[in-house]
């Protein structure tokens, strides 16, 4: 069994408080939750970033009061996971953690992705999907646990690669990569510059995955936003599948012959 906890506080010095703890399983279940009255007040900076407010809090317990139930969790169902662990071990009472077995997800952290980061940036390298706001403590646990078993499984990926490898060996795995890597950049500009040849001359965002979007866009003064004016010889260079889609959707409109050809404006950028 394992458990993940997380803990929101006053402030970051020594002195602040303990304002919310959470704790949950390996699934989603929460083994314990609760909101803390500090008894002492809190900051501005801490009310606006997490919407603590004196009333939410006043009239729950201490820490305290919450000690003996909440050790007897984490013995149960430990070792206990903490993201940035130094810093909310030091806001128990020293002898609170004998005998409970605890390990930090930033320490993981750094060891799968090479360097450190706060909890935000961790969960958005492992793609963790937010079910609520950051900074409570039940959600930030949640994102605990997705950090942890991404470096897990990282990690052991790293130790399977480079398993007996020298750093000879290493460096030139790396000077491969990074081979691979610039012919991908020239593949990658050579799809856009042919998407945009494709796209040219008409109002047309392209979707495609992993790679870019380009939109681009005819010349402004258009009478019906949903109607977009392209030149007859730029749409007959659409692929005819795009053409047939445009003409059935009803988004464009072939251009009078009296009007003066303008180019289209074209932007690019990575998804």
């Amino acid at each position: 069994m394992v458990a993940f906890l997380d803990t929101e506080t006053t402030g970051l010095s020594f002195d602040d408080r303990i304002l919310e703890i959470a704790v949950i399983g390996n699934g989603d279940e929460v083994l314990f939750h609760s909101l803390i009255n500090p008894e002492r007040p809190i900051s501005q900076r801490i009310k606006a970033l997490i919407g603590f407010s004196p009333e939410m809090v006043s009239n729950q317990p201490t820490l305290y009061e919450l000690l003996a139930s909440l050790r007897n969790i984490l013995i149960e169902h430990g070792p206990v996971i903490i993201y940035n662990e130094k810093f909310d071990r030091r806001f128990f009472p020293a002898d609170f953690w004998e005998g409970i077995e605890t390990r930090c997800a930033l320490d993981a952290f750094r060891k799968a992705a090479g360097n450190g980061g706060t909890l935000d940036t961790a969960a958005r390298l492992a793609g963790h999907e937010w079910d609520g706001p950051a900074h409570r403590a039940i959600t930030d646990a949640r994102a605990c646990r997705t950090v942890w078993y991404w470096c897990e499984e990282r990690i052991k990926k790293m130790e399977n690669l480079f398993h007996n490898r020298s750093a000879a060996e290493i460096a030139e795995m790396a000077f491969d990569a990074q081979r691979r890597m610039k012919a991908a950049e020239e593949e990658f500009d050579a799809c856009k510059a042919k998407l945009i040849e494709l796209a040219r001359g008409a109002k047309l965002q392209i979707n495609v995955p992993q790679v870019c979007r380009i939109t681009i866009s005819e010349p402004p003064k258009m009478s019906d936003k949903k109607s977009y004016l392209v030149n007859s010889e730029a749409f007959e260079r659409l692929d005819l599948e795009t053409r047939q889609r445009l003409i059935e959707s009803e988004v464009i409109k072939e251009r009078k012959k009296s009007d003066e050809p303008r180019a289209p404006t074209v932007r690019v950028s990575p998804l």
